[in-house]
């Protein structure tokens, strides 16, 4: 018979939750998770680790070599936070999906495939965005690509600044998170949410080239800001002329 034992704790606004599950003689065991929330598994370069799915984990424990099991979940802590639905005979088991991808390597292309884009890496998977706010280029001349005199309404291109922006934060949020970890668990918490080592380091990467960005973009906002501050234009006298 298979026993289960569970602790969690939090870490800022996410629960982590450890398991370790032991028995006396070879078996299969489905675990499932019984937080209010997601299973956030461990994943390697973005691919949770086998034998994790949504509801919680499915695997082989031995009696020499106790199962132990981390995930976290953005869940309110509860005590147990998760319980053995399942246990049997453990078969002879087949590669699972996930160990097959993980064994072949990263699912997404490689960055040199796809030039001037970065990818906002998550827990969840990527995300592609411009890695340089091209709408805002020519700044300083008070010139912006699609947008005329004439146009009224939103500026169209609005949306891919406003998006790359957004990713920008979204990374520094990121960064924030590992930069607070003060122990060996919060670290290896914070890496997990960012989704892997490898993901670490391809943040680090981006946040580089978004300091450059937002090295050469700073002066040219204050210039077109100092610009748009002089400037008034002569509403009711142009209609008189016109």
């Amino acid at each position: 018979m298979a026993t289960l034992q569970s602790h969690c704790r939090t870490a800022g606004r996410v629960t982590l939750v450890e398991l370790c599950v032991t028995v006396t003689r070879p078996r299969r065991v489905r675990i499932e998770n019984r937080l209010a929330g997601a299973v956030w598994p461990p994943r390697t370069d973005g691919i949770p680790e086998p034998g994790w799915d949504e509801q919680g984990f499915e695997g082989r424990a031995e009696p020499d070599d106790p199962l132990v099991l981390g995930y976290a979940s953005p869940a309110d802590p509860a005590d147990p936070p998760a319980h053995i639905v399942a246990e049997g005979e453990p078969a002879d088991e087949e590669p699972t999906p996930q160990a097959v991808v993980k064994a072949l390597g990263r699912r997404e292309p490689p960055r040199e495939a796809m030039p001037g884009r970065e990818t906002d890496g998550g827990s969840d998977g990527t995300e592609p965005v411009e890695s340089r706010p091209a709408p805002v280029t020519d700044l300083a001349s008070g010139s912006r690509p699609g947008v005329g005199a004439g146009d009224g309404g939103a500026e169209p291109a609005d949306a891919p600044f406003d998006a790359w922006l957004g990713a920008v934060k979204r990374r520094l949020e990121t960064a924030e998170d590992l930069a607070g970890a003060t122990s060996v668990r919060e670290a290896e918490a914070a890496v997990e949410r960012a989704g892997g080592i490898a993901a670490v380091r391809r943040l680090q990467e981006q946040l580089q080239a978004d300091h450059t960005a937002l090295d050469r973009l700073a002066p040219q906002c204050s210039q077109v800001r100092e610009r748009a501050e002089g400037v008034e234009v002569p509403v009711e006298a142009l209609a008189r002329l016109a």
